[in-house]
């Protein structure tokens, strides 16, 4: 199971990352899992698992041909685990990740320490409605880029680290073979920057 840094667009949130130009490589080096699951008698479960793996990158901050370009080897381990349990009519679910990761490069600016929080529970109100809520915690960071940080002004390698809160509810109505089921539902959503800021 190999789970590299975030080379994706997130939430955009007014930062916006420069053209990219130049090769991009990631290789997935000798990766390792270990894990285990307990099950008990009361239709409740527990998992655990740590991954392992290295990846090597050789151009790290999207340079161009014109400029010098970083090759880096890093490492990365995702520990996570999980629980979820069912009493009667009401399902419960909670799940944590997180992903640390160190690169070869001068400085600790690269490293990173990401996290995830869910929680999820699901009561069977009725034969035909359910009622679902969820809530959750994110602490994580943009992709990697040349100047990471919209309009920054000199050249910006510090990641931007990010806190996520979200929470969410939604209830069905009818049943698994009916032609016409109803969903009503509602969500929130917060984030804020923890570095780059200005």
């Amino acid at each position: 199971m190999l789970k590299c840094p975030q080379f994706r667009k997130t939430d955009r949130m007014g930062m916006v990352r420069q053209g990219v130009w130049g090769a991009l490589a990631w290789v997935a080096l000798s990766p390792a899992t270990a894990s285990a699951q307990v099950v008990d008698a009361d239709s409740g479960s527990a998992s655990a698992e740590v991954t392992a793996s290295s990846v090597y990158n050789d151009n790290f901050y999207y340079d161009t041909p014109s400029e010098p370009q970083a090759d880096t080897l890093g490492v990365l381990v995702a520990p996570q685990a999980g629980y979820k349990t069912t009493k009667g009519r009401l399902d419960l679910l909670a799940r944590i990740e997180g992903e640390v990761a160190t690169f070869d490069l001068p400085g600790s600016v690269d490293d990173y320490e990401d996290a995830r929080v869910r929680v999820n529970s699901s009561w069977l109100a009725t034969n035909r409605g359910r009622l679902d809520l969820r809530a959750g915690f994110d602490r994580s960071h943009d992709a990697f880029g040349i100047n990471r940080t919209e309009d920054a002004t000199v050249r910006d390698q510090e990641l931007d680290i990010w806190h996520g809160m979200q929470a969410g509810a939604l209830f069905h109505y009818g049943a698994p073979e009916a032609t016409l089921n109803t969903e009503v539902g509602l969500s929130a959503l917060q984030k804020s920057y923890q570095t780059n800021q200005a």
